[in-house]
């Protein structure tokens, strides 16, 4: 299955503070396609996950338009 190209997209080359690059690359997370399809309750769990982050992930996903997809994906 092919990627839609905005899911390609590499959290280092988004508009984000370099912690938020950081947090996410430490939370395995590297592409809008990793932050899709990111396993919520495991991610909350990890000890470098915070609300701070989760709020600046949510911001990303509602730039790129895919915000309403991904709390789809968590219900």
């Amino acid at each position: 299955m092919r990627l839609p190209e905005d899911l390609k997209k590499l959290i280092s080359e988004q508009n984000v503070t370099a912690e938020f690059i950081q947090r996410s690359q430490q939370l395995g997370i590297n592409t809008l396609h990793d932050m899709m399809h990111a396993d919520l309750p495991a991610l909350k769990r990890n000890t470098y996950f915070n609300y701070i982050w989760y709020a600046d992930m949510l911001s990303l996903l509602k730039k790129h338009s895919l915000l309403s997809q991904f709390q789809e994906k968590q219900l």
